[in-house]
């Protein structure tokens, strides 16, 4: 898209362009760029005029005026002169699961909703596990990184690919698919992106249930219920899972519950063939 300033053409920046721009933007004293973290819900052109819908997963008033004044430099930089950023209300990211501010495709997806992916939030006042000031881990990681690191810019171009890197929630492009699954009293929401290359399913879960929680002396209703969180990716050829990842004691039923939800979605079957069948 361009515009003419008298004889001289002026050139913005498309829409893939200007993610690949933010994907230069860290979230503040972390590592993680605000596209592959979730936060860039949107982005807008209409000419000279370019809009970002912008959900931090951060209460930290700083750090998001911080990501802000950084959106706006790589749209100006764009030659926008009528640039609008959406915030909206920022989250807390102590509350976050798996891994603090990071996040991962279903949180990205349950943000989205609306839903905030939290652990408990009735224990928020209990001091957090990561966190251990004396060994150099604070809120947003370790002050300082040890053992070798690749360039600055986070890209990575050797000859050794990486399937997982390739997967990213606001790809608008790529083959997602998502479901709910009920198993006994266990509700669970499945969310999944098919590899660029057709092969294989990368899925992250969350299973749910309402639950009594002992609060300050007393019992009451969990808000959200507790949660446990897996990911796994699945080989759509073998009919197999190949890796399977999380803090659950028992993968069993993520793995049935994937199973039963892709299958209904997308009406492919995942059962294992026989040798009947080959």
């Amino acid at each position: 898209m361009n515009r003419n300033e008298g004889d001289k053409p002026v050139n913005y920046l498309k829409t893939d362009e200007i993610k690949d721009e933010l994907r230069k933007i860290l979230h503040p004293g972390l590592t993680r760029d605000i596209v592959s973290s979730g936060f860039i819900k949107g982005i807008t052109t209409d000419g000279p005029s370019v809009t970002v819908e912008f959900a931090p997963n951060t209460n930290n008033q700083e750090k998001v005026a911080q990501m802000e004044r950084e959106i706006r430099d790589v749209l100006y930089g764009g030659n926008y002169v009528d640039v609008h950023i959406h915030t909206k209300p920022p989250f807390d990211e102590d509350s976050m699961m798996l891994g603090g501010a990071s996040l991962n495709p279903l949180q990205a997806e349950m943000l989205e909703d609306g839903v905030i992916p939290e652990a408990d939030p009735l224990q928020q006042d209990i001091p957090r596990a990561d966190i251990a000031p004396e060994a150099g881990y604070g809120p947003d990681g370790p002050s300082g990184w040890e053992g070798p690191r690749g360039p600055a810019n986070r890209e990575y171009e050797e000859s050794l690919r990486v399937f997982q890197w390739d997967i990213d929630p606001s790809k608008e492009d790529a083959k997602n698919g998502d479901t709910e699954v009920k198993l006994g009293e266990w509700e669970f929401r499945v969310w999944w992106q098919i590899h660029p290359q057709g092969e294989l399913v990368y899925a992250s879960m969350q299973a749910m249930r309402e639950d009594w929680a002992d609060h300050i002396g007393e019992a009451r209703k969990h808000p959200v219920g507790r949660s446990e969180a897996v990911n796994l990716v699945y080989d759509r050829n073998r009919k197999a899972v190949l890796a399977i990842y999380g803090t659950v004691q028992d993968f069993r039923p993520f793995v049935v519950a994937f199973g039963k939800g892709y299958a209904e979605v997308t009406g492919e079957s995942v059962d294992t063939p026989t040798e009947d069948d080959e």
